[in-house]
């Protein structure tokens, strides 16, 4: 650490600014008139941190959140499939048992790869508001009550474009091309036999 260098402070509005400019990039919202019959969600900067060995800060992270609980109840499916850990212990357990690989991966801003299909108000993030105006999702969000859902659909029909199939029953899990592939969130496994390196570095990318 060198906190003197680079005081905490700094260091988590740094965070923020890579946050925003990231989701704004990426066209998560559009800037738009407050509306006049419709609820607006807030919005809320979530901070965290690590330490290294020594207890010293290390990293600072931001996310800007929807804060969900707020958000009107509808009949939308908010649903999302977890890994069973069974499912997991049985892989490890072919892993080791025949020698295959692993490739982790982190989809990062996972929920934000997600288009919505409903239309939601959220006020702008804090510290970057504008009178009058608020954002109108484009993209999901973490904390809106659907966006595990959405990032689920949409996962699974990219892994179809490219040639995998969900497992009956174990909708986190997909195979095809020799690769075994399994998604907990936004954390991917690839698991896949030597032979199939080149087929796994190419799902990869």
């Amino acid at each position: 650490r060198d906190v003197r260098k680079r005081p905490p402070a700094q260091m988590f509005l740094e965070a923020m600014d890579l946050e925003y400019r990231t989701l704004d990039e990426r066209g998560t919202w559009e800037v738009v008139d407050r509306p006049a019959d419709a609820f607006v969600i807030p919005l809320i900067w979530v901070l965290s941190y690590k330490f290294d060995d020594q207890g010293y800060l290390r990293r600072a992270k931001a996310r800007l959140c929807v804060q969900g609980n707020k958000q009107v109840m509808t009949h939308e499916e908010t649903r999302a499939a977890t890994l069973a850990a069974r499912c997991f212990r049985m892989l490890m357990a072919l892993v080791a048992a025949f020698g295959l690989n692993i490739l982790q991966y982190d989809a990062l801003n996972a929920f934000v790869n997600s288009l919505l299909d409903e239309l939601v108000y959220v006020e702008m993030a804090p510290g970057r508001t504008l009178p009058g105006k608020v954002f109108r999702l484009i993209r999901a969000l973490y904390g809106l009550r659907r966006s595990p859902r959405l990032w689920q659909l949409e996962l699974t029909r990219t892994l179809c474009k490219l040639g995998l199939e969900p497992v009956p029953e174990e909708p986190c899990l997909f195979v095809g091309r020799g690769i075994i592939l399994l998604v907990y969130v936004d954390d991917i496994l690839i698991v896949f036999h030597p032979d199939y390196k080149d087929d796994a570095l190419n799902l990869a990318d």
